[in-house]
C-alpha cells in the first residue's frame, strides 16, 4: 500500500465491502513512514510495521459507526502480528491479526499464540494469512502440505486449547474453496482464516470467501451479531433551536421546577438529585441508541 494509487484502490474496495472491522496483511509500511489513510468509514487505524524495511506489515481498521473502545495494543518488531484488546458496552474481546512467514510457519504460529495468551482478555477473534493449510485434504487442491502431519497436529491442538474454531469450515464442513493460487506449485490453497472463540458460535451468522480483487489473496469474511450492540447507531444531539421557542422553554422550566419540588423532601440534598438529572440528560449523548 505504499503506492498512492494502490492505497486509493484498497480503501475504495474496503468501503464497498461495508465491513465493520478490517484485518489487512502485507501493508508494507515502515514504522516511521505510515501514510495517512483518509476514509470517512475508517478514521482510526492500528498498525504493526517493520522498523526499517517496507515489507510485511499488518493493520486493523475499526469502522467509525462501531461503538468499540480500544483498551490496549500489542505489536511485534517485524510487522507480523497485531493484537487489540477492545470493549463494547459490556463485553471485552481480543482481536488478533497475524501474517505468518512462508517458512517455519508452525513454530512461528505457536510462539504467536503463546504471546496472545498473555495478552488476551475475553473471546478471541483471530484472522490473517497463516501461510499454512490447517486441513491439507480439504484446504489444498493437491491434498498435500509442506508441513509435517505431526507439526500440523501440534498446531491444531494448540488452537483447540484456545477454543478457536475455523468459522468458514464450521459452516462448510466438506466444501473446497481457496484463498490463494501458487503459480510455482500450480496449486490452490486456503491460507487465510478467521478463527473465533467457541463462545461466539451462537453469534455467528454468515461466513464466506469473496473474489480476488486488489490482492493475490482472496478476502474472507464473517458476520457476528453481538447482543449488546444496537442494530443502528447515531449520536443524539439537542436541537438548540428548541430553546428559542417560548412555549418549549416554558415547558422545560415547569418540568425542572416540578422535579426539584418533588425531591426537596426526599432526604438527599439538592446536589444529588441534580447530579441524577444531569446524568439522565447526558446519557443519550454519550451512548449510541436505536
Amino acid at each position: 500500500m505504499n503506492s498512492p494509487n494502490k492505497r486509493h484502490y484498497v480503501l475504495d474496495t474496503l468501503r464497498k465491502l461495508g465491513a465493520s472491522i478490517i484485518f489487512l496483511q502485507e501493508t508494507h509500511f515502515k514504522r516511521q513512514k505510515i501514510p495517512k489513510l483518509p476514509t470517512r468509514q475508517f478514521a482510526t487505524w492500528h498498525h504493526s510495521c517493520h522498523p526499517t524495511s517496507a515489507s510485511k506489515g499488518v493493520a486493523i481498521a475499526i469502522a467509525n459507526t462501531l461503538p468499540l473502545q480500544v483498551l490496549h495494543q500489542y505489536s511485534d518488531d517485524e510487522g507480523r502480528m497485531l493484537f487489540l484488546r477492545v470493549q463494547t458496552y459490556t463485553t471485552k474481546f481480543t482481536l488478533a491479526n497475524l501474517y505468518a512467514p512462508n517458512q517455519g510457519q508452525v513454530q512461528w504460529l505457536l510462539n504467536a499464540l503463546d504471546k496472545l495468551k498473555l495478552f488476551a482478555e475475553g473471546p478471541i477473534i483471530l484472522g490473517g494469512d497463516l501461510n499454512i493449510t490447517l486441513d491439507p485434504v480439504l484446504d489444498t487442491s493437491s491434498n498435500k502440505s509442506s508441513s509435517s502431519h505431526k507439526a500440523l497436529a501440534k498446531l491444531r491442538s494448540k488452537l483447540a486449547d484456545f477454543s478457536l474454531i475455523d468459522s468458514w469450515r464450521l459452516q462448510n464442513p466438506t466444501a473446497r474453496d481457496y484463498t490463494y493460487f501458487s503459480a510455482v506449485h500450480n496449486t490452490h490453497q486456503h491460507l487465510d482464516y478467521l478463527l473465533i472463540h467457541k463462545s461466539l458460535l451462537s453469534c455467528l451468522r454468515t461466513t464466506g470467501i469473496s473474489i480476488t480483487t486488489v490482492s493475490d489473496h482472496t478476502p474472507v469474511h464473517l458476520s457476528l451479531t453481538i447482543s449488546d450492540l444496537p442494530n443502528k447507531f447515531w449520536r443524539w444531539r439537542l436541537n438548540e433551536l428548541i430553546l428559542e421557542n417560548s412555549k418549549a422553554s416554558s415547558d422545560i422550566n415547569k418540568q425542572l421546577a416540578y422535579f426539584f419540588d418533588l425531591n426537596k423532601d426526599s432526604g438527599p440534598s439538592y446536589p444529588i438529585p441534580y447530579d441524577f438529572l444531569d446524568r439522565q440528560e447526558k446519557r443519550p449523548t454519550d451512548l449510541c441508541s436505536t
